[in-house]
């Protein structure tokens, strides 16, 4: 019998696969970039395909394994290896664009980026006449462009790093991943100019979990009043929907609001922030207590809540010296920056020493608000200077856009089939009056199922008269198929397909921030995904 098993997708978080490895060694194809040598039989270089095609029994003949690529040196020896074989040269040309994809992200793994340009350019080559086919250039055209502005920043090459970042971003916007990735490149810098602003855009339109990023990065690029206006509905929402338990355990950004509002010169905004995650942590504390929790402390209310409004009191000498700013205190707010000697976030924490000595004399300056900004602010260069030197391999194989052909594309239809999950859309009316919508795809990409589960929103908008609609939440799924004998799982699970799933609201007008525009989005994408139907004879 076949299990199905659904592996839900974070926004800012990459998909994670688990799978045993099997007993033999992988070959040098595999330890590449997870795909089998080109000619085994039956084998597929779509993964959903490849993974029909052998089921993982006892991984005979070799299929897609991803959790057995080789990492950094090891996987570059495999890609050399695999790139000089006659199997390679005698094969699919798509098939040594990605090991030479899968070279430049190896090299990256081990922190040598201009051997990965090397390989970006080899990958391009490879493609030749292929790479101005417009399913290859959206597809693993961005891929090598983001492994490219990655290479680039490491070579300290900013400006061509976010030059190649921002046409990744353009070439696919209507898909999470790229923008994503794109907007992490691109926020190597703090200014917000209009393409990245472009991304932001996109991105939290995209997926409600991408709004207080957005927000976050608006915060840091001064645009005070914007950034608040994003925290806002969710720091102070008209009615609490949130149980004071989860508020802790999903809600870390509170404190960072409070302040945004105080930026923003909303300090009646930024005290009922304060006030709403006291009132919560105070309840909290208690049922905490209550439960008996085996923990120091656990029994008593007081030290529950005290551990609750940690991150709270981390941030309440910024915020309050930020609302004493606004209010024009800049003395008391240079005593209140003061009267801590750590401060949860460097690049915030910059900007605020700057505006105070603006405002205060250079005799009256202490402590802080002596040094130049500059310096504080390059420490938190350091920091994402280091996150690009520790480029995980493994996380870029699963983010980046995957091969697409005209020919390698589920139909955009209405699902049918019997036994395993049918591929196609499906929608139907929640309780809550959102509307839910689902793609399921064996063989296309997860970029692609993304986009047609946002196609099939904008054509039922447009349908109902509406002009776009906002995404309320929203799941992306990797599918998984295992074997079994007896309740027993038999060899490797293989990939079934990719699933995305939205809960939508449809609305009248696109003035809504959040609001998808459906025409725009149905026009760039139909001419992909929706076949012309044939005539009848």
């Amino acid at each position: 019998m076949f299990k199905l098993r659904h592996a839900a997708l974070a926004a800012a978080a990459f998909i994670v696969a688990a799978s045993p490895a099997a007993s033999k060694t992988a070959s040098i194809w595999v330890q590449c970039d997870g795909y089998p040598k080109p000619e085994d039989a039956g084998v597929k270089l779509v993964k959903g395909l490849a993974a029909l095609s052998t089921l993982g029994i006892f991984g005979i003949p070799e299929h897609y394994e991803p959790e057995r690529r080789a990492v950094a040196e090891a996987g570059i020896a495999a890609c050399q290896e695999a790139l000089a074989n006659s199997a390679a040269a005698s094969g699919p040309w798509i098939r040594r664009v990605t090991l030479n994809q899968a070279l430049a992200i190896h090299q990256l793994e081990a922190k040598k980026p201009e051997a990965a340009l090397v390989a970006v350019q080899a990958a391009r080559a490879a493609a030749g006449q292929n790479a101005s086919n417009p399913y290859f250039a959206r597809s693993t055209g961005v891929s090598l462009d983001l492994l490219e502005a990655i290479a680039l920043v490491r070579l300290d090459r900013g400006t061509e790093s976010l030059a190649v970042a921002r046409r990744a971003g353009a070439a696919r916007p209507w898909s999470v991943r790229v923008q994503a990735v794109a907007l992490a490149l691109l926020s190597w810098e703090d200014a917000m100019d209009e393409p990245k602003l472009a991304v932001v855009d996109r991105l939290r339109r995209l997926n409600p979990g991408s709004n207080d990023l957005a927000a976050t990065l608006m915060l840091r690029a001064g645009r005070y009043k914007d950034a608040w206006a994003l925290f806002r509905p969710s720091a102070l929402p008209a009615e609490e929907k949130t149980s004071d338990l989860a508020l802790f355990v999903g809600n870390s950004s509170l404190p960072l609001a409070a302040f945004t509002a105080a930026r923003a010169g909303d300090r009646k905004g930024s005290d009922a922030v304060v006030a709403r995650i006291t009132a919560q942590a105070e309840a909290a504390g208690g049922k905490l207590a209550n439960m008996k929790l085996h923990l120091s402390g656990a029994s008593e209310p007081s030290a529950m809540t005290k551990a609750l409004l940690a991150p709270l009191e981390r941030w309440r000498p910024m915020i309050d010296a930020a609302n004493l700013l606004a209010g024009g205190d800049a003395r008391g707010a240079q005593d209140r920056l003061l009267s801590t000697s750590t401060w949860p976030a460097i690049p915030m924490l910059a900007d605020l020493v700057t505006e105070l000595r603006a405002k205060l004399p250079e005799k009256e300056r202490r402590g802080l608000v002596l040094i130049d900004p500059v310096q504080i602010r390059a420490k938190g260069k350091e920091g994402s200077a280091a996150k690009l030197e520790r480029v995980n391999g493994s996380e870029l194989f699963k983010i980046l856009p995957e091969p697409e052909d005209e020919n390698r594309l589920n139909a955009f239809s209405k699902q049918f089939g019997l036994g395993l999950k049918p591929t196609g859309f499906k929608d139907k009316k929640l309780d809550s009056g959102l509307t839910r919508i689902e793609y399921v795809g064996s063989v296309s990409s997860p970029v692609a199922v993304e986009e047609m589960t946002l196609l099939r929103a904008a054509q039922l908008a447009l349908a109902a008269g509406q002009k776009g609609f906002v995404i309320e939440n929203r799941s992306d799924f990797t599918r998984m198929r295992q074997m079994t004998m007896r309740g027993v799982p038999i060899g490797s699970p293989t990939l079934a397909g990719y699933m995305t799933q939205i809960d939508v609201r449809f609305v009248p007008e696109v003035s809504d921030p959040r609001a998808v525009d459906a025409s725009m989005l149905s026009d760039a994408l139909k001419a992909v995904y929706v076949r012309p139907q044939q005539p009848s004879r």
